[in-house]
């Protein structure tokens, strides 16, 4: 399963060595990553073979964490936090390719949602999307560019992280806690 304890995979699909890691969460984990990898690859060759590469728009997301805290996980993983703190690091892969060769390409860095995918695509295809009723913003457009909503009241900008209860307000550039004025400044 890609999903969460990650198990039941059969043998013939391993190629992890048994003896290298303690945690089996973490040697499923890594074969659920190897196998997605290799899945991924497979659908790509078989667009081109099918000569829908060149028309075709992939887009591929998480949308959630890997929920394994095992003290050998983090430490794999080089993570620091444990699971109270998790959210001040949540970062969920977004890929999107687009055919063509003048496509944009590289690494952009931003706070974003689910919301801005349906805009940030318009936009991506040559699409006004201002003229459409919809929540988002282009994810690509200007830095900066607002507020993300999280679960609970919690919100996320490209400088704070805000949860109202218990109430933390954390700068993300010095990575330390502020006072809510400090974080709701400039907030309307």
């Amino acid at each position: 399963s890609l999903h969460f304890p990650y198990g039941d995979w059969p043998e013939f699909t391993r190629q992890l060595p048994d003896d290298h890691f303690k945690d089996e969460r973490l040697r499923n984990f890594l074969e659920a990553m190897r196998f997605l990898d290799t899945a991924v690859a497979e659908f790509f060759v078989g667009l081109e073979e099918r000569g829908l590469l060149g028309e075709t728009v992939v887009v591929l997301y998480g949308d959630h964490d890997a929920g394994m805290w095992s003290k050998e996980i983090r430490e794999f993983f080089n993570f620091r936090a444990r699971r109270p703190n998790w959210d001040l690091f949540d970062q969920l892969p977004l890929m999107i390719w687009l055919p063509g060769d003048d496509a944009p390409r590289g690494l952009v860095e931003t706070t974003t949602g689910l919301s801005d995918l349906p805009v940030t695509l318009l936009a991506l295809m040559g699409v006004d999307p201002a003229s459409y009723a919809m929540m988002g913003r282009n994810a690509l457009g200007e830095p900066n560019g607002g507020v993300l909503s999280r679960p609970r009241g919690h919100w996320i900008d490209e400088t704070y992280y805000y949860q109202p209860a218990p109430y933390l307000c954390f700068s993300l550039e010095s990575r330390r806690r502020l006072e809510l004025e400090e974080c709701t400044a400039g907030v309307e």
